[in-house]
């Protein structure tokens, strides 16, 4: 991984504000994004996909792919390069 690559915390970050704006979209503005507006957003995206004659299926499942090489970082021999990524607290600032 390059100096310029986001780390997990840069991609967990990234999301907030999206999220902050699905919850004032939706009328459910608060504090805390809970887990029911991530599966709320995750349920219109797939309504949005199936608009759009996209797999959404086929997107989580690559996805899941790429989530599982950025966690689980591999040297270039294909070996673990750690056991456990360990993810920090983050701010909703």
């Amino acid at each position: 991984m390059s100096n310029d690559d986001p780390t997990n915390n840069d991609r967990a970050q990234r999301i907030v504000e999206p999220l902050k704006v699905y919850q004032i979209t939706v009328g459910k503005q608060g504090d805390v994004i809970s887990g029911d507006e991530v599966k709320d957003m995750l349920i219109d995206l797939r309504h949005f996909c199936d608009a759009k004659k996209l797999d959404f299926d086929d997107l989580v499942s690559s996805s899941n792919t790429h989530y599982q090489c950025e966690i689980n970082p591999r040297d270039v021999d294909g070996g673990p390069i750690a056991d456990a990524v360990e993810f920090p607290e983050w701010s909703e600032e």
